[in-house]
C-alpha cells in the first residue's frame, strides 16, 4: 500500500487529496544475519543486520510504481563481571532508504546501561541513558511532479519532514528482592506454549 497524491478541481479551486492506494503487483526480498560471539566468559558481542528490497509495478499511476530499499544494522556489547558490575552498550544504525518519491537519510543511535548489585544481590541499581548522542530521529525527503488541472502548469513539490519519538533521557531503576532467590527452571510453558501448544502469548502485526 502506498500514499497516492491527486490534484482535483472543485468550484474553481484546486485541492490536493492524499489517499491510500494499492499497487497492482509487488515483489519483496529481504534478509537478516545475526552473529553472536563470546571472546571471553565475561563478554558477549552480538551483531545483526536486516535488509529489504521491494518493487511495485503495473499500476496506471506513476507514483505507485517503483522501488524501495534499505538496511538496518545493530550491535550489542555486554560485559558482566559477577559481584562487580554489568555493562551493556547498544549501537544501531540505518542506511539510506530509497522509495518511489524520495529518500530518507541514514542515521545511528546509541544506548548505554550500567547495573550494580548490593546486599548480597538483593538490591540492584540500574542507570540507563537512551539515545546518548541525541540522534534518534526519522527524516524523509520527497519530490513530486504536480500538474495543475486548471492552468496545466507543471511544478515540483518538495517536502522535508522530521519525526522523533523521544529525546535523550536517563532512567534510574531500583529493584529489591524480598526473601530467598531461587533459580527458575525454564520450559515450554514459560514461553506461552502450555499443554495445548499453539504459541500463545505472542502477538504479531503487519
Amino acid at each position: 500500500m502506498w500514499w497516492d497524491r491527486d490534484m482535483v478541481e472543485f468550484e474553481g479551486d484546486v485541492y490536493e487529496i492524499l489517499t491510500a492506494d494499492n499497487s497492482e503487483n509487488s515483489e519483496s526480498f529481504g534478509g537478516s544475519l545475526v552473529v553472536n560471539y563470546r571472546p571471553i566468559p565475561l563478554m558477549n558481542i552480538m551483531l545483526s543486520r536486516w535488509s529489504w528490497n521491494n518493487r511495485t509495478y503495473g499500476n496506471g499511476e506513476s507514483d505507485l510504481n517503483g522501488n524501495s530499499k534499505g538496511a538496518y544494522n545493530r550491535g550489542m556489547l555486554t560485559i558482566n563481571i559477577p559481584r562487580v558490575v554489568r555493562l551493556e552498550l547498544t549501537v544501531g544504525g540505518r542506511g539510506k532508504m530509497e522509495f518511489n518519491t524520495g529518500s530518507s537519510p541514514g542515521n545511528f543511535s546509541a544506548d548505554i546501561g550500567l547495573q550494580k548489585s548490593f546486599l548480597d544481590n538483593k538490591l540492584s541499581v540500574t542507570i540507563k541513558v537512551d539515545d546518548v548522542f541525541d540522534t534518534k530521529k526519522f527524516i524523509i525527503n520527497t519530490e513530486n511532479v504536480i500538474t495543475n488541472p486548471i492552468s496545466n502548469e507543471v511544478y515540483t513539490q518538495l517536502m522535508y519532514a522530521e519525526r522523533r519519538r523521544d529525546n535523550r533521557h536517563t532512567t534510574i531503576t531500583l529493584n529489591y528482592n524480598f526473601g530467598k532467590q531461587q533459580k527458575k527452571r525454564w520450559n515450554r510453558r514459560n514461553f506461552g506454549g502450555g499443554r495445548n501448544g499453539g504459541g500463545g502469548g505472542m502477538d504479531m502485526d503487519y
